[in-house]
């Protein structure tokens, strides 16, 4: 099998996590690229049965939405002022497309903003429920209105999940405006991940969640360049980001890699933070 970060045919069977979807929990191998050090799920993501995995994670149930909002709220504060440095287009002449818009909380917090604001999301009730408040937002990169541009195009937490991450960010390249910023949320799970497989250990749930890919930073390098883009800069700080403990075992092993891994990155050369923000530009040839 080749790796769909980098096209190398080094994958390394590694683990193996359960992923819930509509008819149930479905057993799905994880591998490693010995390449690019990215980690993969071994299982079709644009399936329907993977797809439906989607429609019954907590983080999509519309009961739970105002749990996440005040979780974030203060985290979409934190993306604003990224794109109000490094974005050349005011406010009130930008146009935003969040890919993988979920509640359409960001969306909202920038059109507060005087943004215009432009959504995909694949989760049919979340997606009816925003178009329903009058919200423009779309199922599939296709259905976007054509020869429409952006200047600013996100995605949090989103991008690990497409089959294809290369063709998704080539296509998000041909609607960047040629002076807009690329956003990307990505988590940075690898260290752990890379200790977990060398003392042959399985990988928990928690530190690996629901992604089709967990990027290394080389991998993500490699995606961007050959898609046509330049990493601007990279924050390893999420401000505003805020994990609760919770009651299992999974979440608190998720709340401690929050808590300690600016201590570990205070003492190692590797950035042990639990996810990146990296801000790109078109690469000018």
């Amino acid at each position: 099998m080749y790796c769909q970060v980098c096209n190398a045919n080094s994958l390394k069977p590694v683990s193996e996590i359960q992923l819930k979807t509509a008819k149930g929990f479905v057993a799905t191998p994880i591998s490693k690229c010995i390449d690019c050090g990215t980690y993969n799920r071994n299982c079709d993501y644009e399936s329907s049965d993977i797809k439906s995995h989607f429609d019954v994670v907590s983080y999509n149930n519309i009961d739970n939405e105002t749990h996440y909002y005040n979780s974030r709220k203060h985290f979409y504060s934190f993306i604003l002022k990224i794109i109000e440095k490094y974005s050349r287009t005011p406010f009130n002449r930008s146009r935003l497309l969040d890919i993988g818009c979920s509640y359409g909380h960001m969306m909202e917090y920038f059109k507060q903003k005087n943004i215009s604001v432009t959504g995909l999301e694949i989760v049919d009730s979340l997606r009816n429920r925003l178009s329903e408040r009058g919200y423009s937002v779309f199922k599939y990169f296709d259905d976007l209105p054509k020869k429409k541009s952006f200047d600013v195009i996100s995605f949090v937490d989103s991008l690990y999940c497409f089959e294809n991450p290369l063709n998704i960010l080539v296509s998000t390249e041909k609607i960047l405006h040629h002076d807009g910023i690329l956003i990307l949320r990505i988590t940075n799970r690898t260290p752990i991940l890379n200790i977990l497989t060398f003392f042959n250990k399985p990988i928990p749930y928690a530190f690996f969640g629901d992604c089709k890919h967990s990027f290394s930073y080389k991998g993500v390098k490699i995606l961007l360049e050959k898609a046509g883009f330049e990493i601007h800069k990279i924050f390893y700080q999420e401000k505003g980001k805020h994990v609760p403990f919770g009651r299992h075992y999974q979440q608190q092993l998720k709340w401690l890699y929050y808590k300690i891994s600016p201590i570990l990155s205070s003492i190692f050369s590797v950035k042990w933070s639990p996810g990146l923000i990296i801000v790109c530009k078109k690469r000018k040839y």
